[in-house]
């Protein structure tokens, strides 16, 4: 018979469950993990998902499905980028096509030399977004604090203030392209949080993380229990310096979860295609809410996504070269203002300080729309920090891109002359 969720919760956190059998392999999971499961995954029918489950991820090349509610009549057929595309399994498992998840564990160990399991470590979703609000119902809860560095995107912030969640901001800067922070500010937070987010490299900023400075977060989050979520939407887009991950820390390794999509690396927004990755007494609970939420991806959006990821890499090689040609003209058409962009060391964005034009960001960015058609993000859209700042893509055609900063030019020119250099500078 299921408790209700205040005892639920009364027994996992004084130990009693330990000795519960009700409680003893739920989900295939140690009863350890269970602390970490929001409250809405914990009133959830557990049991019945793992009753279930081992049904729903059965497959081999000699399987006869007789279990199926919809039709697998090859309805649909199609030609994408070389790629068929078919209805077959149209069904799709909540952990996603196993072929498309051993092809992330793959692109994982090459970028990062981690090992996921492709069988229940690794998990599809519909897009980065998607993955981090998977986590985010399975591990929040209402009241309970997320940090996040200022800035940071403000996906991070909406998702977390939607759940009821409390964010807990820790200011940052950027020092020729490295993310910086005070220890002394950021380890108060972690002790009343549940969880970290981060992103590299850091989206608006372009910022990348030192080791070091990774290292010692992951010593802080193991010693304070909370989990890691980092989102690699840009890592494809990294100029500068080595790409460390968190979760190659061994004090980060269990309790990290990696997000990413093709949406940034590819280009397929519209094919919305990510995943989850992690320690699987972490992915196990996140597909028990995917399960619950009815959110698999269409088989034909993993096929693409599949096909993507087994393409040869130069063309995405050249795209990183020309994003990084682009970078190089925006900031030094920038700097030929009198101006004095962060200069990113990845990412397709340029943050650009305003400081000393008589100006908020926000009221740069509505004076340029207004009057010379051109939208930016104001920086204070991620977090208080940015409130001296824009956000400038650079995902735009060469064309526009060119067209863009020539009527920044424009308005730039109108306004009040510059402050010097010394007052450009991002302050801790």
């Amino acid at each position: 018979m299921p408790y209700p969720l205040w005892l639920t919760k009364f027994l996992l956190h004084s130990g009693i469950a330990h000795l519960l059998p009700g409680f003893r392999g739920l989900a295939g999971l140690s009863v350890d993990s269970y602390r970490y499961f929001s409250d809405r995954l914990l009133a959830s029918p557990m049991q019945l998902v793992r009753d279930t489950a081992p049904f729903l991820e059965a497959h081999g090349p000699d399987l006869i499905d007789l279990s199926l509610a919809v039709p697998q009549f090859d309805i649909f057929q199609g030609e994408a980028s070389g790629t068929k595309v078919t209805s077959q399994c149209a069904n799709p498992t909540v952990f996603g096509a196993p072929e498309l998840r051993t092809a992330i564990a793959e692109r994982i160990r090459a970028m990062h030399q981690l090992d996921y399991a492709p069988e229940d470590e690794v998990l599809v979703t519909a897009g980065a977004a998607a993955a981090l609000n998977l986590v985010l119902d399975t591990f929040l809860s209402p009241r309970e604090g997320v940090v996040l560095l200022d800035p940071s995107s403000r996906l991070f912030a909406l998702a977390v203030q939607h759940r009821r969640g409390r964010v807990r901001w820790v200011p940052s800067a950027v020092e020729r392209g490295i993310v910086r922070f005070a220890l002394a500010k950021l380890v108060p937070e972690l002790r009343h949080a549940k969880m970290l987010i981060l992103q590299a490299p850091v989206n608006p900023t372009g910022a990348i993380f030192d080791a070091e400075d990774l290292e010692q977060v992951a010593w802080y989050c193991d010693r304070e229990d909370v989990l890691i979520l980092s989102d690699q939407s840009f890592e494809l887009y990294q100029w500068e310096g080595r790409r460390n991950c968190i979760a190659g820390f061994p004090k980060a390794a269990r309790r990290t979860l990696l997000t990413n999509s093709l949406s940034q690396s590819h280009g397929m927004a519209a094919y919305r295609v990510g995943w989850v990755a992690g320690p699987r007494r972490l992915l196990r609970p996140s597909a028990m809410t995917a399960f619950l939420q009815r959110a698999a991806v269409p088989t034909p959006c993993q096929q693409l996504a599949l096909a993507a990821l087994q393409s040869p890499r130069e063309p995405l090689n050249a795209l990183g070269r020309e994003v990084l040609e682009r970078q190089r003209l925006a900031c030094e058409q920038l700097q030929l203002l009198g101006l004095r962009p962060v200069i990113p060391a990845g990412g397709y964005f340029i943050w650009l300080p305003v400081t000393g034009m008589n100006v908020t960001g926000r009221i740069f960015a509505e004076e340029l729309l207004r009057d010379h058609q051109v939208l930016v993000l104001p920086g204070d859209l991620f977090g208080s920090s940015g409130r001296n700042f824009v956000r400038i893509s650079l995902a735009a055609s060469d064309e526009q891109l060119r067209e863009g900063l020539k009527r920044i030019g424009t308005y730039v020119r109108g306004l009040a002359p510059l402050a010097s250099h010394a007052d450009l500078r991002i302050a801790m």
